[in-house]
């Protein structure tokens, strides 16, 4: 599994020259307690810009200060790459916390994310850890757009267990 310096390496190397060079002045110009001298990026590639990110700000932080920086920059196809979705940072807890699966798959099949095939199976499927990885399985594989729209009825039907969960990110 990749580390997250390795994550931010793989992006920094993506970007387009005008990009990384944008991404650059960028992070040498940014605000906040800790300060990235021009010196320490300046005529470096993507290796090096990513070591300095890590030195300077923790591996931990790094994801985050890059997604901020490309943001910054109007990168913003590549910053949402980099962001780990709610729904896949939270799996684990989700199978085995979200309990109001009905009113779930009723929403995830009026706004198109199931289909009455999928959406019988699950039903059909006993105990809510096993329904939920159904869910993964089945109803999320398709990609973001599924995962938002998952995020959102989430939001709705187990409110205090995404808050909960965001807390704890």
């Amino acid at each position: 599994m990749p580390t997250k310096k390795d994550i931010v390496k793989d992006a920094l190397e993506d970007l387009s020259k005008i990009n990384f060079k944008k991404f650059c002045d960028a992070l040498v110009d940014r605000r906040g307690d800790r300060k990235v001298a021009k010196n320490k990026v300046q005529d470096k590639d993507f290796m090096d810009v990513t070591n300095v990110l890590v030195s300077s700000f923790t591996e931990d932080e790094t994801p985050a200060v890059v997604i901020e920086l490309l943001k910054s920059i109007k990168c913003f196809d590549e910053a949402k790459n980099l962001e780990e979705h709610f729904v896949d940072k939270h799996r684990t807890e989700l199978i085995e916390r979200v309990t109001n699966i009905p009113p779930i798959l009723n929403l995830l099949l009026k706004k198109k994310v199931i289909q009455d095939p999928v959406y019988e199976e699950i039903c059909d499927t006993k105990g809510n850890p096993e329904k939920m990885t159904k869910i993964y399985r089945q109803a999320l594989k398709s990609g973001i757009c599924a995962k938002d729209i998952f995020f959102e009825i989430l939001k709705d039907k187990e409110p205090l267990l995404v808050e909960d969960l965001e807390k704890k990110a």
